[in-house]
């Protein structure tokens, strides 16, 4: 489990005000810092906000850090970029493109990983060849094989989020070569969607009976158990045009703000689950995942049984794990009845459990509200439009004894020095009246992204 932590939600208002203290340590094999930012000037990495980020100030950086004496197995690592600062002065295109450049990056950034106790590096930098930069596709290889040759001496982890959009993927990801080079990829399997038409988000398929968004990655020469599968968090808001409430409805605009998060188009889990319980909204859900409607409001978005299914598939298509983004928009406080960070719990829980195979994409949902009972197929196509604005802050994975829902979690990164945290899935046999997942090599297994460490781990 891949955790995304938006440091600018300690900003928010009230119960929308999230601190390092609130992350869900015990859930995440992976911690991601979100966001240190690019320099436009030296084209190095820098704070995203110094005074609160670092010793200068309020030091979250090395609050951040203290929370691994809460789960000592799990890898906190320092997110670059996000979509705000990838679109400023074309920096990252400018720094990929000649080699001294990313010589000095490259030095300076191990620098301020191993100063700040960081474990690894996620690259976030939406997108390479954006804009028609064809030269970005080479740069992005050069720059993540420099990364990785000078953070493996070091045990240092280099991850990335890449878009799952097939034209995205063309243009900016030479796919086989950063495959090499990455200990893990997240794929933002979220924000695709049409500004013009009601949809949800987030969905596994492209198009109803298509195959899933990560297939082409695999296609390319991804290896599976690198993928990480992106499940939001959030959902993305419309205002209706018309009387018409269904999927694909038109829109005339982003939906209203909400009372927390303050986003236009965009609301917090925290704010949906909110949403569910009060009068006046309807829910109804689809296989794509469920919305909401108000009046000309409309929402759609994952709940608990959304990401259950994803979860599922992910264990059953032999995948890496789950990412989310982010942390802080769960219902991280449990105040609409079904736990604390329900979400997070629920992916958690199915990556955990025995794994079960079916075949196909998971079955349509019926969901019955005060109001509505409705089943709906999957939703038409929706079209990539821009990937999270909701990143950047406003102004800134047979033992005698185990018990039978254990789940023992090994893995293996065969690019990776004998030092490195293993990162292969997991392979499911039978043995002893039980499931047991055993690791491919006997290496540490504690780091798989499949299974956090509250769940049973095990060299073998």
């Amino acid at each position: 489990m891949v955790c995304y932590y938006s440091s600018w939600a300690n900003y928010r208002p009230n119960e929308g005000k999230y601190t390092v203290q609130d992350i869900p340590v015990e859930q995440c094999t992976h911690i991601i810092y979100a966001f240190a930012l690019l320099d436009s000037n030296t084209l190095t990495i820098k704070s995203g906000d110094p005074f609160f980020d670092t010793a200068m100030g309020h030091n979250n950086y090395g609050a951040f850090i203290n929370l691994k004496s809460r789960n000592p197995q799990a890898k906190f690592l320092l997110g670059l970029g996000g979509w705000t600062d990838s679109h400023a002065k074309n920096k990252y295109s400018r720094l990929v493109s000649e080699s001294d450049l990313r010589s000095a990056f490259v030095k300076h950034v191990v620098s301020f990983l191993v100063d700040h106790n960081f474990e690894g590096l996620d690259l976030d930098w939406e997108f390479p060849g954006y804009g028609d930069r064809t030269q970005d596709k080479q740069g992005f290889l050069l720059w993540v094989q420099e990364l990785r040759a000078a953070f493996d001496p070091l045990g240092l982890l280099l991850t990335a989020a890449v878009s799952a959009e097939k034209g995205v993927i063309d243009r900016g990801y030479d796919v086989e070569g950063v495959s090499k080079a990455l200990h893990q990829i997240h794929l933002m399997t979220y924000d695709r969607y049409n500004p013009s038409q009601t949809s949800n988000h987030a969905p596994l398929f492209q198009t109803p009976g298509s195959n899933p968004l990560f297939a082409y990655y695999l296609e390319k020469g991804a290896p599976a158990e690198k993928l990480i599968l992106g499940v939001p968090l959030y959902g993305r808001s419309f205002t209706l045009a018309g009387s018409d409430r269904s999927v694909g409805a038109e829109s005339s605009g982003p939906g209203s703000p909400g009372p927390l998060m303050q986003i236009s188009g965009s609301l917090a889990y925290y704010e949906i689950c909110r949403a569910e319980k009060e009068d006046g909204w309807t829910k109804v859900s689809a296989a794509d995942g469920p919305h909401l409607t108000n009046g000309v409001e409309w929402v759609g978005y994952d709940d608990v049984e959304t990401v259950t299914k994803k979860a599922q598939y992910v264990r059953e298509r032999g995948l890496g794990g789950i990412m989310v983004w982010d942390i802080a928009t769960d219902d991280f406080l449990g105040l609409c009845g079904k736990g604390v960070n329900p979400l997070i719990s629920a992916a958690e829980r199915t990556l955990c459990q025995a794994t079960t195979t079916t075949d196909g994409p998971p079955d349509p949902v019926t969901t019955t509200s005060t109001t509505t009972t409705s089943t709906i197929p999957a939703s038409q196509p929706a079209s990539q439009t821009r990937a999270h604005t909701s990143r950047q802050p406003a102004s800134q994975p047979a033992i005698p004894g185990l018990p039978t829902n254990k789940a023992i979690v090994g893995s293996q990164d065969e690019d990776g020095p004998s030092n490195q945290p293993s990162l292969r899935s997991v392979v499911a046999v039978k043995g002893g009246g039980r499931t047991v997942f055993t690791p491919t090599s006997h290496t540490n297994a504690s780091s798989s992204s499949l299974c956090p460490s509250l769940c049973v781990f095990s060299s073998l």
